[in-house]
């Protein structure tokens, strides 16, 4: 069966055409590139990719297909998954495998194939993030119009991946997540740790807070523009000080702005899993996974101290604030903790209740 033709536009009239793959239909979002070879599944669900278009530049993909024990969340959060070629006959030891094609279509999520995904990349990373349509409307001038329509101010995403109260019981310590679309295997990695885990979306965290009286807190990764995010920040400063606290991706960022830092969008953002980070404590080099559009920023903030630095761009990866116990990465720490020799973030977290 022949694949019907597609189109991919950005804001600025560039176009390239395709196959469409997946629900036929037109979506619009951030078109952004991510470098990584594999773990596509683990990315397009990823509630951080939340409003995303997302263009893979490694050239064949969906080679191990899908599988629902891979599924970082509930839902497949990207709009829509750009790729050059695509594996039509997947493999891999879980029998359970569904290719792209039909993981896309049970999702609801569109898809475009056969275009130069490199070439979308380095558009992007010269003229910087842009707004895009996926559709098989192939007329520049309609596809123009439809994204004129198309409200580019997203608002606060974080109400669409807010989950309800959960909890993965431990015999350690109580730490509670205020839960902004942090990955399973985030909560995985704190539970595994022996941590008794209480989750909280954002309308529930405050009351689920004080009921609780946690250990520590953990404020999750999550999508979109921090400034844009309504009350998490009443939180964090509620608990500044009394527990520790560690941030991640969003939730890193929102507790920087608490601290005096600021944020800005980036041109094109980091989305992959070969970042290289410095860590300034010990000088030892990290490869981290990262999927953000905006970066924090600390000026004559003396009382913060710069912990991790990005080696491509020398943004700043990570801070601590040991007078109120906050510490903060950028990047995911369940991605390093299990392959790396450096002092594990959460482990050093974990610790950090004990005291």
């Amino acid at each position: 069966m022949a694949k019907k033709q597609a189109a991919l536009m950005l804001e600025d009239g560039t176009l390239f055409r395709g196959e469409s793959m997946g629900l036929e239909q037109e979506v619009f979002g951030e078109v952004v590139f991510n470098t990584a070879m594999v773990g596509y599944q683990e990315i397009l669900t990823d509630p951080a990719c939340h409003g995303e278009i997302v263009v893979m530049t490694y050239p064949l993909m969906g080679n191990t297909g899908f599988s629902p024990d891979r599924d970082e969340s509930d839902g497949m959060w990207a709009k829509g998954l750009v790729v050059k070629e695509l594996c039509d006959y997947p493999s891999h030891w879980n029998n359970s495998v569904m290719d792209t094609d039909e993981y896309l279509s049970k999702r609801g999520v569109s898809g475009i194939q056969g275009l130069d995904t490199r070439a979308v990349a380095l558009h992007i990373r010269e003229y910087g993030s842009m707004i895009g349509v996926l559709s098989t409307v192939l007329d520049k001038d309609v596809l123009f119009k439809h994204l004129e329509r198309y409200k580019r101010r997203q608002g606060d995403l974080v109400r669409d991946v807010t989950p309800k109260p959960y909890r993965l019981e431990g015999h350690g310590k109580k730490v509670a997540v205020v839960d902004l679309g942090a990955k399973r295997s985030m909560i995985k990695a704190l539970h595994d740790l022996g941590c008794d885990v209480y989750g909280f979306g954002r309308e529930d965290a405050k009351k689920g807070l004080a009921d609780l009286n946690p250990d520590g807190i953990l404020i999750s990764s999550g999508p979109g523009d921090p400034e844009r995010v309504e009350g998490v920040r009443g939180i964090i400063e509620t608990w500044m000080g009394k527990k520790p606290m560690l941030g991640v991706g969003l939730g890193y960022q929102l507790m920087g702005l608490v601290l005096g830092g600021e944020t800005r969008q980036m041109i094109f953002g980091h989305h992959g899993v070969n970042h290289p980070v410095r860590c300034l404590k010990t000088g030892k080099l990290i490869t981290t996974s990262q999927n953000h559009n905006y970066v924090l920023e600390f000026e004559d903030v003396k009382s913060v101290e710069t912990t991790y630095v990005n080696l491509n761009d020398q943004t700043l990866e990570g801070f601590a604030q040991p007078e109120l116990s906050m510490t903060g990465v950028q990047f995911y720490p369940e991605t390093v903790d299990n392959h790396s020799d450096t002092d594990g973030i959460y482990k050093a977290f974990v610790r950090s209740l004990e005291d």
